[in-house]
């Protein structure tokens, strides 16, 4: 095998880290958000009739919901997209050679997409995962 013919696994391969991250983070801003929905009612719930917030005040408080609003739908988009990355690079895996940093090899015949990240079954059966240190021959 020719140098050229051998690539190393991008890091999206071990992206799955990223995926959890991201989804981590969604879930993280949804609790924020949740959060910050719950204090924005009970401050017009207890706010002085007397003295009611400002307009302009009240504005800013929609203004920042909104924007947790936007962030939280915004994380879930990337994890969504981060999972069709992993999916698309797990197919072009298929059928092709790796060698992984602790010197086992073999042709992939399935490739799995888990939390914990990409797996490779050989077609000797063993399951390997696909990491740094992993390289991929036509």
């Amino acid at each position: 095998m020719s140098d050229a013919s051998v690539a190393p696994v991008s890091p999206v391969a071990t992206g799955s880290s990223n995926t959890k991250s991201a989804a981590a983070a969604s879930a993280v801003a949804a609790a924020d958000y949740e959060t910050f929905l719950a204090l924005l009612v009970a401050q017009l719930q207890n706010q002085d009739p007397l003295e009611p917030t400002s307009e302009t005040e009240f504005v800013a408080q929609l203004a920042s919901f909104s924007n947790v609003e936007a962030n939280t739908k915004t994380n879930e988009m990337l994890a969504s997209v981060l999972t069709e990355i992993n999916l698309a690079q797990a197919a072009s895996f298929v059928g092709k050679t790796i060698t992984t940093a602790t010197g086992e090899s073999g042709t992939v015949s399935e490739v799995r997409v888990t939390d914990s990240g990409l797996f490779a079954t050989l077609s000797g059966g063993e399951v390997v995962a696909l990491g740094a240190g992993t390289t991929i021959a036509q």
